[in-house]
């Protein structure tokens, strides 16, 4: 089972919503089509980030490269 999200507890954790479509690989406009209801799957995608974030495991593309 997994976190649910409402959409300003995401923008408030990612700190925009261009940052969120980022984190999640889609373009922000997604993100604004979503009318302030974040969908069932990306619901899903949100909380799997956070909780790799929280654990630690998260993965950065900057720290990728570095490596």
């Amino acid at each position: 089972m997994h976190t649910t999200y409402s959409y300003q507890e995401a923008i408030k954790h990612f700190g925009s919503p261009a940052e969120m479509a980022r984190r999640l690989g889609i373009k922000p406009q997604a993100i604004y089509q979503w009318g302030g209801k974040i969908p069932e799957l990306r619901q899903f995608q949100i909380d799997q980030v956070i909780t790799s974030e929280l654990c630690g495991s998260g993965s950065n593309s900057e720290d990728n490269q570095a490596a």
